[in-house]
């Protein structure tokens, strides 16, 4: 559960380096424009509380499988490199959106 907290952590930074804004986008078009938006905590949010349910999931359903749980860990790697990675790239659009000058840095 430590990447909940890296996430949770990468977006209570963003949240706070980023341009106020009540609303920020969730999904862009391959032209780069969004498609929706969302509330500001819920976009920035979601993606952490998404992984808690999904990891939680996978750790309650790999659990029975023997004595151990190494059969499980590299799908849980895989799966926790995925959501950081993903995490990552919306911020990083979220960043790539805010007016000339300001930066996340």
């Amino acid at each position: 559960m430590m990447v909940v907290g890296l996430m949770g952590l990468l977006s209570f930074r963003a949240d706070r380096r980023l341009d106020p804004a009540d609303w920020l986008p969730m999904q862009w078009d391959l032209d780069g424009q969004p498609t929706w938006s969302a509330p500001r905590r819920v976009a920035l949010f979601f993606t952490p509380a998404l992984a808690a349910l999904i990891l939680t999931s996978l750790l309650w359903i790999t659990s029975p499988v023997g004595d151990s749980m190494l059969g499980a860990v590299p799908l849980l790697v895989i799966v926790c490199f995925a959501f950081v990675a993903a995490h990552l790239l919306h911020l990083s659009l979220l960043a790539q959106r805010q007016k000339p000058g300001s930066h996340l840095g």
